[in-house]
């Protein structure tokens, strides 16, 4: 390397990947805290949440085959979720490329696990129906970097930035770039979404 190139920014920070599944009208979680078909996990809810809410936190069936998912939760109006965390330590560039990978392993492992869930709490389905609907949200959080603030990052990275929320593997646009990166927000003086 010359000494005038600029060597490439590696980020650390995790790619968290939320899947919600329909798999009926309800879920009657008293009768699944009873028998227990599956591991309940402790779980603190938030106190703005009201009783008819709270979710109930339970562990994926064994075996499965990802140490990926951190949450797997039930909701009784007929809805389970499952968040799944991936490290990385790459450039934003390359990280451009791993995401679209990254997204269908991921889309094809959470339809495993949901389907695995979902026979073991079946005869407690209200109207059971695997899969009604399924949503998925994509979130990439990288740790900042010494000494650079939301606005010099989002300058510097801004291509990489936009390209990563449409999951393109090339850079965009300058109107599409200018128009994802606008609606940009930071809370404190080290954040920005």
């Amino acid at each position: 390397m010359h000494n005038n190139e600029v060597k490439p920014t590696i980020f650390d920070g995790n790619i968290y990947i939320f899947y919600a599944f329909d798999v009926g009208e309800d879920i009657d979680f008293e009768r699944i805290e009873r028998h227990q078909p599956v591991l309940l996990m402790p779980y603190s809810p938030p106190k703005y949440f009201r009783n008819y809410q709270i979710p109930l936190n339970v562990e994926l069936p064994h075996p499965h085959d990802t140490s990926n998912c951190f949450s797997a939760r039930l909701l009784r109006f007929g809805v389970m979720s499952l968040i799944y965390k991936i490290p990385f330590s790459d450039t934003l560039e390359n990280l451009q490329q791993v995401l679209i990978d990254v997204d269908e392993k991921f889309q094809n492992q959470s339809v495993h696990d949901a389907k695995s869930l979902y026979r073991k709490i079946l005869p407690f389905i209200i109207k059971p129906k695997f899969f009604h609907l399924r949503t998925s949200y994509t979130v990439i959080q990288a740790n900042p970097t010494h000494g650079q603030d939301a606005r010099s990052f989002k300058e510097k990275f801004g291509n990489q930035i936009a390209s990563l929320v449409r999951f393109e593997t090339m850079n965009l646009s300058a109107e599409q770039r200018n128009e994802i990166l606008a609606s940009a927000q930071s809370y404190y003086r080290g954040d920005l979404v």
